[in-house]
């Protein structure tokens, strides 16, 4: 593949799910026979999901099934390939569901028992939403940076590696995408707090940003690209920095207007 094709993270996502469902398919098929809570969801829901190829169910199903499954590992494994469909089309069904697909398996303990093959694809998978993710957000993706970061941890992969490398690439679209954890700090928690301890690597994260070298880093990359709503958020996030090194009364710029930038 030349530079001129290289894929881009958009397309290692559509790629893996294809994949996804050709491997799943194998060793967790859609028979039909997929059970559910009759408690949690009633008799009428079992049969409507049995009754939908695994490409038509949508969020609303899948979610609604992460929460009634009969912790049958046939069942959960044989929804990933759908479950990174939909994130990928924009119709998130993450949160709990993706916790509950992963880590629920009464029959062998969570995905890390799950074959080798299947484990690498997974963890693939969650790599592509972060090549997404952390790009400079010009494009629309349902998981914000801090939805990602839970997946990676969830799936033991190493996270501050990955963030660091970006922060320290010198291109200013990874190093926008490390500071959107600033102003997505809430999205650590989103729909994970109390399965994940996220404290540490959120320590870590805000202790790469909030330095005096961060802050000259931040507005190198302001500097170097030619983009303006780059060029301004970088800015932004610079003067966040600048707010945690310098003497008590400072204060941040004024947030940018992220529809527009």
């Amino acid at each position: 593949m030349s530079a001129k094709e290289i894929e881009s993270p958009v397309d290692k996502l559509g790629r893996l799910v294809e994949e996804a469902y050709l491997l799943f398919g194998k060793s967790s098929p859609h028979t039909g026979a997929i059970q559910t809570c009759g408690c949690c969801v009633g008799d009428a829901f079992e049969k409507e999901i049995n009754a939908t190829p695994l490409r038509e169910l949508t969020a609303e199903q899948i979610a609604v099934h992460g929460q009634s499954a009969y912790q049958r590992s046939v069942d959960i494994r044989c929804m990933v390939p759908r479950v990174f469909e939909l994130i990928a089309s924009g119709d998130d069904p993450i949160g709990s569901t993706f916790q509950f697909y992963i880590n629920w398996d009464a029959e062998g303990g969570d995905w890390r028992s799950w074959p080798e093959e299947e484990k690498e694809l997974l963890q693939g998978l969650a790599e592509a939403c972060f090549e997404i993710a952390f790009d400079w957000p010009k494009r629309p993706f349902c998981l914000r940076p801090g939805e990602v970061c839970a997946m990676l941890l969830a799936l033991d992969m190493n996270l501050m590696e990955r963030i660091k490398a970006r922060f320290t690439s010198g291109d200013p679209v990874q190093i926008a995408g490390v500071a959107m954890l600033l102003r997505d700090r809430e999205g650590w928690f989103i729909s994970f707090d109390g399965y994940y301890d996220f404290q540490k690597c959120e320590e870590e994260v805000t202790q790469l940003i909030y330095r005096e070298e961060a802050v000259k880093v931040l507005h190198s990359a302001a500097r170097s690209t030619q983009d303006p709503g780059l060029s301004e958020a970088l800015t932004y996030f610079a003067s966040l920095a600048e707010l945690h090194t310098a003497p008590y009364g400072e204060s941040a710029l004024p947030a940018p207007d992220w529809e527009n930038v």
